[in-house]
């Protein structure tokens, strides 16, 4: 059953490799030289870091990890950036829980996904801890996704500084986040369910390995309270009920699995009453008239037209039907067709495209970063380059990470219960993602602990030797070759943004815009630390109102309709501008206003005929050039001043 598992896991890997190489010609050939050079030097990077003392090793550890916080602080402080999509919806309602409002009605998006709402709940904690210090909700979360992004990367580094019984490893996961923008982008600025959900795996994974080298009950405490807590917050973390009942079933002896196995299974069974106990403290009550079954995720997996991704189009058509029932029988039928239509050769088809999905890590997710509120002249100057860099640094980072744990693996043996869990709960969280799940690229973050842990496993002899034999002098050149011709063949981004608000609750779950009175008007200020070329203002289709741009000379810009924006294009110097929308008719228009009492969506506030309002914004965008409006201005080529 083993030699199953680890040739499935094999199997994926391989994949994800490849996946990572990309598409592209001269970008897979700079990919190829640069993973061929670095699985040859690997074994002697390990030697000579091995070798070092234990006191070099510390302070270099301490070091990396010192020098990301320094990089993770710039960023909080000079590049905030505008969250938008789910994240926002969720710090919404835990800020008015926080406040004791338990109104869950500003839009039907929590009747929609319940699991959100318990999200709500349990961040509405820290942040009324936070009021209680005196920290407005930005403050509090900043200071939130700082310490869990450093906590994940002190949890993979001591799970791997355990399994390889070398502080090396520790040094070299450090090293990892260091040059991953991940580490700066969707782990530090958007403290979503994604990053608490995988520092719960790597807590699970070090207190289960801890607990095998030293049993105590206080580890089975830690070990619990993380299976609840991940559940709550992701649940298909129920992957690892299956995968610690087969970790039993294939190691011996099973005497000290005991108790680390049964406190996960009643962790998990806690899970529900919890949840209940949570939902009922923040006064939620389901709604069914808008409840999607959790069959529609399957149904989105099964398109091939999205790649098995999230497809809006699917429920848009299942908003239509009246209730959850109806809802019900129209998926599983829906369901049903398309596996047939498919056929067996067409379900493969569709799962390699799910797995290529769930782990081309080449890009890093935008779905939740419309991009930088503001950002400083000297990065803004160099946006694109980073850009560039950023993406080179972030596929080599990946691609690097999957060649070595496949090399690994191909030669581990599954001999220890940490390694037996390791592999069969990686193979189940793949297994369920590609087989049952709707994926997204950002799910495949979640791989990140299971790649530390089988990297870091103790392997046959035949490993260490693997590359020693050969000339080691000029695989630096190959690498060197590689970065080159990757370097010089990824895209630099097509445009930057340079100043944006684009949070909201949106339209699609029922948010009501403002509505401004006759002869009103609403003003802000925006200040651009670099050039821009095009000025956007979302307003609702049916909107009258006018919007005018305030150069810093005083003079007027109008800004023209074009579908759901107004907008202007030509050349916008640094400076301070202002938005002005006023209503010149006899009725009140709606405009796009975005509250958020307790937190900062700007850097200067809204300005409501002279008065000045706190934590309102209008949505707006400046950018270097024509962004496209699709996903409110998102492409893959878009520099959002730390993506």
């Amino acid at each position: 059953m083993t030699k199953l598992v680890r040739a499935v896991l094999v199997l994926i890997l391989l994949m994800a490799t490849i996946a990572n190489l990309g598409t592209d010609l001269k970008q897979g050939r700079g990919a190829l030289l640069i993973v061929l050079a670095g699985l040859a030097l690997a074994p002697r990077v390990w030697r000579w870091l091995s070798g070092r003392s234990a006191t070099t090793k510390r302070n270099l550890c301490w070091g990396l990890l010192g020098l990301t916080a320094v990089i993770e602080l710039t960023v909080l402080l000079t590049m905030p950036t505008s969250v938008f999509h789910d994240p926002f919806r969720v710090r919404y309602q835990a800020s008015l829980l926080a406040s004791g409002h338990f109104d869950w009605g500003a839009s039907d998006y929590f009747y929609r996904y319940p699991n959100n709402a318990v999200n709500a709940v349990l961040l509405a904690g820290p942040l009324w801890v936070g009021r209680l210090v005196g920290f407005n909700d930005v403050t509090t979360l900043g200071a939130l996704g700082f310490v869990m992004t450093n906590a994940l990367i002190l949890a993979c580094a001591h799970l791997a500084s355990r399994l390889a019984k070398d502080r090396a490893a520790a040094i070299l996961v450090v090293a990892w986040f260091l040059l991953n923008s991940v580490t700066y982008t969707n782990f530090l600025q958007v403290p979503y369910s994604d990053l608490p959900s995988i520092l719960a795996v790597a807590v699970i994974l070090l207190v289960w390995q801890a607990h095998q080298e030293r049993p105590h009950w206080a580890k089975l405490l830690v070990l619990g309270g993380a299976v609840l807590v991940g559940q709550l917050i992701k649940p298909n973390l129920i992957v690892l009920a299956p995968a610690v009942l087969l970790t039993w079933c294939l190691v011996k002896p099973r005497r000290q699995l005991l108790a680390p196995v049964t406190t996960v299974l009643v962790a998990l069974a806690l899970t529900l009453p919890v949840k209940q106990a949570l939902l009922t403290a923040g006064h939620y009550q389901a709604n069914d008239r808008y409840r999607l079954p959790a069959t529609s995720w399957i149904y989105m997996s099964y398109l091939p037209a999205t790649g098995g991704q999230y497809n809006s189009q699917v429920v848009q058509q299942e908003e239509t039907l009246p209730n959850l029932a109806t809802r019900q029988r129209f998926v599983q039928s829906a369901l049903v067709n398309q596996v047939k239509k498919l056929g067996v050769g067409g379900l493969f088809q569709q799962w390699g495209t799910k797995l290529v999905n769930l782990t081309d890590e080449r890009h890093v997710p935008i779905e939740y970063r419309a991009g930088p509120q503001r950002a400083p002249a000297w990065y803004l100057a160099h946006a694109k380059l980073a850009g560039v860099l950023q993406n080179f640094l972030l596929q080599v980072g990946w691609l690097t990470l999957f060649a070595l744990t496949l090399r690994k693996v191909i030669y581990l043996r599954l001999n220890s219960a940490t390694a037996v869990l390791l592999a069969v709960w990686a193979v189940g969280f793949v297994a369920f993602e590609v087989l049952l799940w709707e994926v997204e690229d950002r799910y495949g973050l979640a791989l990140l602990p299971f790649l530390f842990g089988l990297v870091s496993l103790p392997t046959a002899p035949r490993f260490n030797d693997v590359g020693v034999r050969l000339p080691w002098f000029w695989w630096p050149l190959v690498g060197l070759v590689g970065a080159l011709l990757l370097l010089t063949s990824l895209p630099k981004p097509n445009s930057i943004t340079v100043a944006t608000q684009q949070s909201s609750l949106s339209v699609q779950y029922g948010e009501w815009p403002y509505q401004l009175a006759p002869g009103a008007q609403l003003s802000q200020a925006v200040t651009l630390h670099h050039a821009a070329s095009r000025a956007q203002v979302w307003l609702p289709h049916k909107s009258r109102a006018t919007v005018t741009l305030l150069t810093p000379a005083g003079q007027r810009l109008a800004l023209h309709r074009r579908g759901g924006v107004v907008a202007y294009r030509g050349k916008l110097a640094a400076g301070t501008y202002r938005l002005v929308v006023a209503n010149p008719t006899a009725r009140a228009q709606p405009v796009w206003v975005t509250s958020w009492p307790h937190g900062r969506l700007a850097p200067h506030p809204l300005v409501v005929n002279h008065h000045v309002t706190g934590g309102r914004s209008l949505r707006y965008l400046f950018s270097t050039a024509n962004c496209q409006t699709k996903c409110n201005g998102l492409s893959k080529n878009t520099s959002y001043g730390v993506s």
